[in-house]
């Protein structure tokens, strides 16, 4: 009977242990398989999400989250930060796809940023901005940002290069129907969050629309990744792995 009690425990460590194994080899397939993290919010409850795709969109990996209307954002080094601009609830986010979440003041009434950002390790959280100067362009910019040193902007859907405050011919030209929802540059290239103007399903999942990589050094190279998710949100925040897993 004891010998027996020892080998029923010994084959239950054994099970435990490959378990553990398994998952740890998961959590790195994972890993080294997310190309983009997608925070996902909206804006009147706190049922949000934490999603993980690779570049074509294929789901790798989601978390729920209690995070409401975040839509500010700015990243320091290997780190994301993410705040509410109607709610006090905010994110730092790592390479590695660990998270903090925490409340700015630690005042449950704070109503929320209008920009935010990390400066070693303080956070910084404003209410305004200063003007540092202007273009007048008859299209419609919707983004404006740094590659190879040289200023680029998004007008009427397309990337073209600004050259002395004067728009260049479009060198691509956002999918059709979607619209700039959010953006970012290493000034190598740039990444770009264009929704769909009419959210419809493919898949049995909403197609959000498309995470935009244009890769300046890469020739014009453009990656076009779908955005398909179970839920409908108001608000995507997308990060690229590529600028926080150094």
């Amino acid at each position: 009977m004891k010998n027996r009690l020892i080998g029923l425990t010994l084959c239950l460590l054994a099970l435990i242990a490959f378990i553990g194994f398994h998952t740890m080899l998961n959590v790195k397939s994972r890993n080294k398989d997310t190309a983009y993290y997608i925070l996902a919010s909206n804006m009147f409850d706190k049922n949000g999400e934490l999603i993980e795709l690779d570049t074509d969109g294929k789901l790798i990996h989601k978390r729920k989250l209690k995070m409401q209307d975040v839509t500010k954002f700015n990243f320091n080094q290997d780190r994301f930060i993410a705040g509410g601009e109607r709610a006090n609830n905010n994110i730092i986010l790592h390479g590695d796809g660990d998270y903090k979440l925490f409340s700015l003041l630690d005042n449950p009434n704070y109503s929320g940023v209008t920009s935010i950002n990390l400066c070693d390790e303080k956070i910084v959280a404003k209410k305004s901005l200063e003007k540092l100067g202007s273009f007048s362009f008859q299209q419609d910019v919707s983004a404006i940002f740094t590659m190879n040193n040289r200023l680029y902007c998004i007008a009427d859907n397309e990337i073209c290069e600004v050259k002395d405050g004067a728009l260049s011919d479009g060198e691509y030209t956002l999918p059709e129907g979607t619209f700039v929802s959010s953006y970012m540059s290493d000034n190598v290239g740039v990444h770009i969050y264009c929704r769909n103007e009419n959210i419809v399903k493919e898949n049995q999942k909403n197609h959000m629309g498309y995470i935009i990589q244009y890769d300046k050094q890469g020739a014009g190279m453009v990656k076009e990744t779908p955005v398909l998710i179970g839920k409908r949100y108001d608000h995507i925040l997308f990060f690229p792995r590529e600028y926080i897993g150094h």
